[in-house]
């Protein structure tokens, strides 16, 4: 029932004894299996038969292995597989539970090819999943720029949480809606809905801090940096003190972009650093990509061409197994740039070339 296999899985999942010397056994008759890393394979024409086969003669003893085999994927720790298995399980429940209980760890890893992959798997079931389409809103908001899916699957997620009563999710949508907002350049409208948020009697340390973070972004947009900075330290101290590391990466960030535009640049290199070492921990590629490209280039501008190539690199070498990513298209750039100061000319118009074949960035508003 499972595309790959091994000695464990048999003994765990089916029962089978010394699986290892059956398996051994099969391989050396040649009946349609192979050896691989980590475990065995059966011919994919072989496997379907095999499947169709079960399918259509045990339906009952067929769904009862694939959801052991979903069990056992969440105990190695493959949530994904194991909501495959739940779906030939005709288990949905079950897979949409689990899909909503990833989604925002996803979310903070970058794993949004996976948030987006299970959204389109499961939305033909017709089942309410509002994390998801939170989820969903978040990526159409910070990745593809489209504004109208974002608030299309905002207020989706907004409605079924409001109608279950669960205020604290509404709150952690209502200021998706209020980056929305901002990003259409109503800043008033946005600057309004996270004053009232943060008016209500009772908030979670999680949407006070986002909620703070917003706010200052808000208030920068506006020109009003001592705000800013005020309710962006508001809101660090309250990630500080809970431990998310997500929405903390996320006011250092805000913060380093105001410091330096006022012009200290001691605050905001330190911001840069803190961030840099949270998105490690997150393992989050495309900010991590984009830190970088700021470290090389407040290198680059103290004249440290070496420690600037460096950073570059190391931003080009998180977002290497990404085939799109805006953060590319910067680092393209900055390296371009670097290599044209150091005289390197051939270098530099090969390098502006790459860049060119990327995702051209797209301005906040």
């Amino acid at each position: 029932t499972g595309e790959y296999f091994n000695a464990e899985l048999c003994e765990d999942v089916f029962n089978i004894p010394d699986a290892e010397y059956l398996l051994s056994d099969v391989i050396q008759q040649n009946l349609f299996i192979s050896q691989q890393s980590g475990g065995y394979r059966y011919h994919q024409l072989f496997r379907t038969f095999l499947q169709t086969h079960f399918k259509l003669n045990q339906p009952d003893a067929f769904k009862s292995a694939h959801r052991r085999l979903a069990g056992w994927y969440i105990s190695q720790n493959q949530p994904d597989r194991a909501i495959e298995h739940f779906i030939e399980a005709e288990s949905i429940d079950d897979a949409i539970q689990l899909a909503e209980s990833l989604v925002y760890a996803y979310f903070a890893q970058g794993r949004t090819d996976s948030i987006l992959h299970l959204s389109q798997r499961l939305q033909v079931y017709d089942i309410p999943m509002p994390n998801l389409d939170h989820a969903r809103a978040q990526i159409y908001l910070i990745d593809e720029m489209n504004l109208e899916q974002a608030q299309f699957y905002a207020e989706r997620s907004l409605t079924y949480f409001e109608t279950h009563q669960q205020m604290n999710n509404s709150y952690h949508v209502m200021i998706t809606l209020g980056e929305i907002h901002q990003r259409r350049g109503d800043i008033l409208t946005a600057q309004n809905l996270f004053k009232t948020i943060l008016s209500a009697d009772t908030l979670s340390d999680s949407v006070r801090s986002d909620a703070l973070n917003q706010l200052g972004v808000a208030e920068y947009y506006q020109g009003d940096t001592e705000s800013a900075i005020h309710h962006l330290q508001a809101s660090l101290e309250i990630t500080e003190r809970t431990g998310g590391l997500y929405n903390r990466a996320k006011v250092y960030q805000e913060l380093e972009l105001v410091y330096r535009d006022v012009g200290d640049v001691e605050r905001a290199n330190d911001c840069l650093d803190k961030q840099i070492t949270l998105w490690r921990k997150l393992n989050n590629p495309e900010p991590l990509a984009m830190a970088l490209n700021n470290l090389g280039y407040r290198h680059y501008q103290q004249g440290q061409y070496s420690l600037a190539e460096e950073a570059y690199q190391q931003g080009l070498d998180s977002i290497s197994n990404l085939l799109s990513t805006r953060a590319r298209y910067y680092l393209l750039a900055s390296q371009g740039d670097l290599q044209r100061d150091k005289g390197h000319f051939h270098e530099a118009r090969a390098t502006y070339q790459h860049a060119l074949n990327n995702p051209m960035p797209m301005l906040r508003c």
